[in-house]
């Protein structure tokens, strides 16, 4: 009789071991995805992705960098030093601002494809950050940009921009 109870405990605890293993089936919750993405049109055509982009945050947090890269290399980056939160800032600032905004958007199918604010007069931009979190940034942007050592070429003009994505510190 004591072998069949040992047996029977032996049986009881391997059962409850294996019905209770650290693989849980979590198919009917689906893990929620973010809803990140960044767009803009550019001299009228659509630039969009919502996968390839990343926002970085310096440590300090006294710098927002919003960066998108498409597979075909092009590019925007919008950086942002000294921000005081939600709200709009413009470039060129205004005077007694203490942010610094830098706007730009690269092709690199194009030789020296670099166009920004403030590498030519005549440049101007306007980015609205809408809501800011210590994990996640969105808003909107508009931007005349203009290539250095090329000032007198045609500028490209950046509208309907818009962004969010999560921070990474």
């Amino acid at each position: 009789m004591k072998t069949l109870k040992k047996i029977f405990a032996i049986l009881f605890i391997s059962i409850v071991t294996i019905s209770c293993s650290n693989d849980d089936d979590n198919s009917g919750t689906p893990t929620p995805t973010p809803n990140y993405f960044f767009k803009a049109k550019i001299d009228g055509v659509q630039y969009e992705t919502d996968a390839a982009f990343r926002v970085l945050s310096s440590s300090n947090a006294d710098r927002i960098k919003i960066t998108s890269v498409l597979s075909d290399n092009r590019n925007f980056e919008l950086e942002i030093d000294s921000p005081t939160g939600i709200g709009t800032y413009t470039y060129p600032m205004p005077s007694g601002v203490d942010y610094v905004l830098r706007m730009e958007y690269g092709d690199a199918t194009s030789a020296t494809a670099l166009w920004r604010t403030g590498a030519c007069s005549g440049t101007t931009g306007t980015l609205t950050i809408t809501a800011l979190s210590a994990t996640e940034v969105s808003g909107n942007f508009s931007f005349t940009g203009k290539r250095t050592s090329f000032c007198s070429d045609p500028a490209k003009l950046i509208t309907e921009g818009s962004f969010k994505s999560g921070i990474t510190q």
